[in-house]
């Protein structure tokens, strides 16, 4: 590279900082004030003028000054050399977000929150495969007359909970000895084979021995919580995503070149953004930028999508999205430590 060449990375660099930090065009004068950059202004111009006529930087309108275009972003993106880590004062904030969290939901909320507050910009979760996890424990709680809670703990630590009607006039007794047979036929068993187990020995042939050993007044009885558990597992392994900080949109408005109206729905659509975050799968470790049109959505063009995998062998996908204008070097930091802190946790 040479050293007219290298200097205009350091200029297209200064011109990406100064529009990020400010949202105001940047002209010649000002780069000279505020980087040291070893040349005259008129330098810096004539850089300007090959920068833009690259492509890489555009005059908005009528102002004398310049920002980036969305090729110069990735320009920029592709030689950043050094991810600006988390300070220590967000790494505390991090760890205490997310002490005493212990359902899979509620760690995945909280973690969806570190991330936007660290970025200011939306953060996406998406909820990791459950093809490795297994059924750790299972209780059934009376709730009252005619109705029982029950819970179904993975070894992931998700928990899945469902109200079940019951006979009114079961005993504390009678809900263990169901409890205990369900726990017998599931606990220890992978997630997706047990709606096929449920299943099974919720609707056995009659004299089937796989079926539940119990007296025949609590058979309908185990046989509507079998079901129950069966349904809300199915329901609860269907591919979702955890967004938070929506809001953040509303603040970066006038970075938008439309509505904001098409991308807030757009990010109401769990399909789109599990698409999304399929499309960017990454090495572990590695975070991955999509820039503008780089993403295929029609309501997404405006955006960009900073993103790591995380979990088991790299199982799920967690990122922000914001406006093209962004910190890509701090967001690009927030989600590598996230996606590592995460997986930490979940593996513990």
């Amino acid at each position: 590279m040479s050293r007219a060449t290298a200097r205009r990375v350091h200029v297209l660099r200064a011109v990406v900082d100064d529009y990020v930090n400010s949202r105001e065009p940047v002209g010649s004068a000002a780069l000279v004030e505020r980087h040291n950059l070893g040349v005259s202004a008129a330098t810096i111009r004539n850089d300007m003028a090959v920068l833009e006529e690259q492509g890489l930087i555009e005059a908005p309108h009528t102002s004398a000054g310049r920002i980036p275009t969305e090729q110069g972003y990735r320009y920029f993106v592709d030689r950043i050399e050094d991810i600006k880590p988390l300070s220590a004062a967000e790494r505390r904030a991090i760890h205490q977000l997310l002490e005493g969290a212990e359902e899979l939901d509620d760690v995945l909320a909280r973690t969806a929150r570190a991330l936007s507050a660290l970025t200011q910009q939306v953060a996406v979760i998406q909820i990791p495969k459950v093809s490795n996890t297994r059924i750790r424990h299972v209780e059934i709680l009376t709730m009252g007359p005619g109705q029982v809670l029950v819970v179904v703990i993975a070894s992931n630590g998700d928990v899945t909970q469902r109200m079940v009607p019951a006979p009114h006039e079961v005993s504390d007794v009678d809900v263990a000895l169901v409890r205990d047979q369900i726990a017998e036929h599931i606990v220890g068993k992978p997630l997706h084979a047990v709606t096929g187990v449920l299943t099974s020995v919720s609707s056995p042939p009659p004299g089937d021995p796989t079926g539940f050993n119990l007296p025949r007044q609590l058979l309908d009885f185990a046989h509507t919580v079998a079901r129950a558990i069966a349904s809300a597992l199915t329901a609860h392994q269907v591919d979702r995503v955890v967004l938070s900080g929506t809001a953040n949109l509303a603040r970066s408005q006038q970075d938008f070149r439309k509505d904001l109206t098409g991308l807030l729905e757009t990010l109401e659509e769990q399909v789109v953004l599990l698409r999304l975050l399929s499309e960017m799968e990454a090495d572990d470790d590695q975070v991955v930028v999509r820039i503008g049109s780089e993403n295929t959505h029609a309501e997404l063009t405006d955006t960009s999508v900073v993103a790591s995998s995380y979990g088991a062998n790299g199982s799920a996908m967690l990122g922000v999205l914001g406006p093209t204008r962004m910190d890509y070097s701090g967001s690009m930091g927030a989600v590598r430590a996230i996606a590592r802190y995460l997986s930490r946790i979940l593996s513990s």
